[in-house]
């Protein structure tokens, strides 16, 4: 079952007790640590609160039980990674599962013999050569980086997008796995819900483990940012360092990849297409496909990326930069990065409908007319999350401008539609029509 292409890493930093508590073993602390246990290929973070004196022995026991559940069903497992199959696997999270549960119940127990209430949240992952199997009950979070694009698997405390069982799904259209595991262990006599799920893996992912003081702190630009770092143990520490985390909660980050980084390349790639209205339905895999087409180009001030008229095969997605819109000779918007230049010309007459100019040097991926057709016929449901977004934007622009042209004819200044074509915005001054700068549209 070992993968000898996985790495593991984990680190943790302690909290730091308020003046007074460190000698109090009553006092109400939080502790977290990580088990890496390579020869299962598993991972666990854990944070638990309580008494001081009690917190230690309360996480041993959720480690233990977990690591002891694991070892014993170690053939069962061996099975699943040789063979995948559906019972298999629902046999092994049904045995982590119960391994939590029986945690939560020893854990409540000890609480009732001390006289004292100590909760444990935990979240578990056991990797297996081409699939994740994960359960969590609390706070914490599993994240699953793949080909530069971060996805929270467990559920979050509040609504965050779901993650789809298989990578290849459309992340837009799926529901949450399971029901909410938010509940700690040892909280009650009955054992909270645990939730389990299982999630394809590929080379190059990346499965990282939040305790619940972290998850609380770091928000998914920082997880973006930090895990592009090469080294797992660098990833992590960045992850400490930029979350925000009261002194008194520790920090705890344990992550695991399955062989080598996906090149950073192709990672920006498609975290730069994932960020464009144009692809926002496509999935994983959709994008990957599309990245693979993309070239990047850089432009200094001044270049004008489209001329208004002139046959043009490119569509620019621009990375970063500003550039302007210019409609017969007039100014209509100035857009800055995340926005798609040319996408008319892709499926309409191939001439830019406008002037495209670049204020500041400008970094864009290009893709041509004819592999950008050529990818939409090769994919019908990627052609028809593309078009649907040509459609969404459309709509909204015309919309807009008939809002503009019927306030227009209510302050008197057209009285025919020909008249639109050339009488000037009363507001600011713009000739009336669909290039509205604040729809964002593009040529």
């Amino acid at each position: 079952m070992r993968d000898p292409s996985m790495l593991m890493a984990a680190r943790v930093l302690p909290a730091q007790p308020a003046p007074g508590d460190a000698a109090d073993p009553d006092a109400a602390s939080v502790i977290a640590d990580c088990l890496q246990a390579p020869e299962l290929s598993l991972l666990v973070v854990g944070e638990a609160r309580g008494p001081r004196q009690e917190v230690p022995a309360a996480l041993r026991v959720a480690f233990d039980r977990v690591r002891v559940q694991l070892s014993r069903n170690h053939d069962l497992v061996e099975r699943l990674a040789r063979h995948p199959d559906d019972d298999l696997r629902r046999r092994v999270e049904q045995r982590i599962g119960e391994a939590m549960v029986q945690a939560s119940r020893e854990i409540h127990a000890l609480g009732l013999r001390r006289g004292c209430t100590t909760e444990v949240e935990l979240d578990v992952v056991v990797a297996l050569p081409t699939e994740l199997l994960v359960a969590h009950a609390g706070r914490g979070a599993v994240m699953l980086v793949h080909a530069g694009l971060v996805h929270r698997l467990t559920a979050a405390a509040s609504p965050e997008e779901p993650m789809p069982r298989s990578l290849e799904e459309d992340l837009g259209s799926m529901v949450p796995a399971g029901a909410p595991a938010h509940a700690p262990l040892g909280s009650t006599a009955d054992p909270p819900a645990v939730e389990t799920m299982a999630v394809d893996l590929r080379p190059g992912d990346r499965v990282v483990l939040l305790a619940p003081s972290v998850a609380a702190g770091v928000d998914r630009d920082t997880l973006r940012q930090a895990l592009r770092i090469a080294g797992l143990g660098e990833a992590i520490e960045e992850i400490q360092a930029r979350s925000v985390v009261p002194p008194d909660r520790p920090r705890a980050v344990a992550a695991m990849q399955v062989g080598p980084a996906v090149a950073d390349a192709g990672r920006e790639r498609i975290a730069t297409l994932q960020r464009m209205e144009l692809f926002r339905w496509c999935s994983d895999g959709e994008l990957s496909a599309m990245a693979e087409l993309a070239v990047p180009r850089s432009f200094g001030a001044g270049t004008l990326l489209l001329r208004q008229g002139a046959m043009n095969r490119t569509l620019y997605l621009l990375v970063s930069g500003r550039v302007a819109i210019n409609k017969d000779g007039q100014r209509i918007a100035e857009v800055d990065s995340g926005v798609v230049l040319g996408e008319m010309s892709m499926l309409d007459d191939p001439r830019a409908s406008a002037t495209v100019e670049a204020l500041t040097p400008v970094e864009v991926l290009t893709l041509d007319r004819e592999s950008f057709l050529a990818a939409l016929k090769a994919d019908a449901n990627m052609a028809v999350k593309v078009l649907w977004s040509l459609l969404l934007r459309v709509s909204s622009n015309l919309r807009q401008t008939s809002e503009r042209l019927a306030e227009a004819s209510a302050s008197g200044l057209v009285e025919t539609v020909d008249d639109a074509a050339t009488v000037l915005d009363h507001r600011s001054g713009r000739p009336i029509g669909p290039a509205d700068p604040t729809s964002e549209e593009t040529p």
